[in-house]
């Protein structure tokens, strides 16, 4: 129904032009309203997840989460303030400028030897399935053309390796990098023909350096 109603809008130009508008500001006033969210009162925030979730803090850049923002800026955190914060399949969304620039707000919304536990899709291993009976699928999840969100196409601004998401995480500042075994029901856990598709990777945070 709501494709339907899209579609027709597109045949009037300027209708649709002014109910975009229209939306913008609506979708504007809500952004400005999470200005005024009081601080959360758990300590661990997960990012790109646009719903609830008992124990965490929620923060999304669609409606359903506990707080509406984008990850570049998590100015309704208070710095200093998560014992944890977590990212799955996000990063990818961005470039790798902008990644560093939401990795830096991650850091500043730490507490000393917080921790930050990323998931990405795992370029090498997503590779492997190119020449299986799974190649569509390898490709879907490298450029996630298949998945399209808003305008975005595609969805994905650029891929990591274990190394390069490694070096990301240094040049922000986070320490004592390590692997972590997926522990929440999401994408980091899929596994195409017993090949892991994301890098998992957790890291402490450090003294911040000027990057």
């Amino acid at each position: 129904m709501l494709q339907a109603i899209k579609t027709w809008l597109k045949t009037n130009p300027l209708l649709y032009r002014i109910t975009k508008a229209i939306l913008n500001q609506v979708n504007s006033t809500a952004y400005v309203l999470e200005s005024f969210k009081p601080q959360p009162l758990e300590k661990s925030l997960i990012i790109g997840f646009s719903g609830k979730l008992n124990g965490w803090v929620t923060f999304d850049i669609a409606p359903g989460a506990d707080y509406l923002g984008n990850i570049k800026n998590l100015k309704l955190f208070s710095s200093n303030s998560m014992n944890r914060v977590y990212a799955s399949h996000v990063l990818e969304h961005v470039s790798y400028h902008d990644a560093k620039v939401a990795l830096k707000e991650m850091y500043r919304v730490l507490k000393s030897q917080g921790e930050v536990f990323i998931a990405v899709p795992d370029l090498v291993n997503v590779s492997k399935l190119l020449e299986t009976e799974f190649a569509q699928t390898a490709i879907d999840i490298t450029f996630g053309v298949n998945r399209p969100v808003k305008d975005w196409q595609p969805q994905h601004k650029y891929g990591y390796t274990q190394s390069t998401l490694k070096n990301l995480l240094k040049e922000v500042g986070f320490t004592n990098i390590e692997e972590f075994c997926p522990f929440l029901e999401d994408t980091s856990q899929l596994v195409i023909s017993n090949i892991k598709i994301s890098i998992c990777l957790k890291a402490k945070k450090g003294e911040l350096v000027n990057v």
